[in-house]
């Protein structure tokens, strides 16, 4: 009887297919990435597909676009506050978005180091972040099983002074 299960054990285990590509254990900023051609929701038949930006889905080129658009405020640099702030939001089926909200913020101070500044809350950083947020337009929606869907995502808006 142990050699039947013994045996059981090993020819199930010799009838599982083995991965040994590399690459899709490595994290992105996206769940999956698609193919480099043209995407289509035939692609998202049996996986999930992330929404595509009207830039594509070159990850470096949605940063050169919110660095483009983000405008430094005034009263920050008056402060000389760095300082990042992450915005989620949700892009719709339809290619819209909706609730937008800051989900965190990091700052460091590279001036003034002696000035009491409130680290708490940038009301000036936080709504131009969410004004970058809500320039960034997609092109198709996420998808999944062939269909699409309703997904969360967001971005990092960096405020430096240069």
């Amino acid at each position: 009887m142990k050699h039947f299960f013994l045996i059981t054990i090993v020819l199930l285990f010799a009838s599982c297919s083995v991965n040994n590509n590399v690459s899709d254990y490595i994290a992105s900023p996206f769940p999956a990435l698609p193919p480099a051609r043209p995407i289509t929701y035939e692609d998202c038949i049996d996986r999930f597909v992330p929404p595509e930006f009207e830039q594509g889905y070159d990850y470096n080129k949605l940063l050169k676009f919110i660095d483009q658009n983000t405008n430094y405020p005034e009263s920050a640099k008056k402060d000389s506050i760095r300082m990042s702030v992450d915005i989620d939001f949700w892009v719709e089926t339809d290619l819209t978005t909706s609730g937008y909200e800051v989900v965190e913020s990091k700052y460091s101070i590279s001036k003034n180091k002696n000035k009491n500044i409130d680290k708490k809350v940038r009301e000036d950083l936080y709504n131009e972040a969410l004004r970058v947020a809500k320039l960034i337009t997609y092109k198709n929606p996420a998808c999944e099983y062939g269909k699409p869907i309703r997904y969360k995502t967001g971005i990092v808006v960096y405020f430096r002074l240069d």
